[in-house]
C-alpha cells in the first residue's frame, strides 16, 4: 500500500507519544516539500516499521513543544528505509532557553538493513543558554 502526502502539507504532531507519518508492513509514504511540527513529548515525525519506506524530500522538520523525547526520523525493523534530499530536521525547545532532554533527529534500529539515509540535508539545532 503507498500514500503520496501532497505538497505543501502542515503537519502538526500531537498528542504525546503521536507520530506524523508512519509506514508499515512494506507500506510506502511520499511526503515531499512538507512541514512537521512536533508538538508534544515523545512524538516522532516519520516512522518506517517492518520493511515500511518514507521519501522525504525537500521538508522542513521542526519541534514546537519544550518536551523531552522527540524523534524526528526513525526506521525500524528489517528492511525499513527513509530518505530525503534537501530537508532540514532542527530538533530542540523553540524558545531557545528550555533544555529539553533525549531529543533525536533521526535513528536507525531494531533489524538488519534499516536506513535512515539523507544528501543535501540539514539535521540540527541547539538552542541552549
Amino acid at each position: 500500500m503507498s500514500c503520496t502526502v501532497a505538497p505543501g502539507t502542515v503537519t502538526n504532531v500531537a498528542p504525546a507519544g503521536a507520530a506524523g507519518y508512519r509506514a508499515i508492513n512494506g507500506g510506502q509514504i511520499t511526503a515531499d516539500g512538507v512541514t512537521e511540527n512536533l508538538g508534544a513529548a515523545t512524538t516522532t515525525g516519520a516512522i518506517a516499521e517492518s520493511g515500511g519506506t518514507i521519501g522525504f524530500n525537500g521538508n522542513t522538520l521542526t519541534t514546537t513543544a519544550t518536551a523531552a523525547g522527540e524523534i524526528g526520523l526513525r526506521a525500524t525493523g528489517i528492511g525499513s528505509a527513509i530518505n530525503g534530499t534537501g530537508s532540514t530536521v532542527a530538533m530542540g525547545p523553540p524558545n531557545g532557553t528550555t533544555i529539553a532532554s533525549n531529543m533525536r533527529g533521526a535513528i536507525a534500529d531494531n533489524g538488519e538493513h534499516r536506513a535512515v539515509q539523507f544528501d543535501d540535508s540539514y539535521a540540527g539545532r541547539d538552542h541552549r543558554s
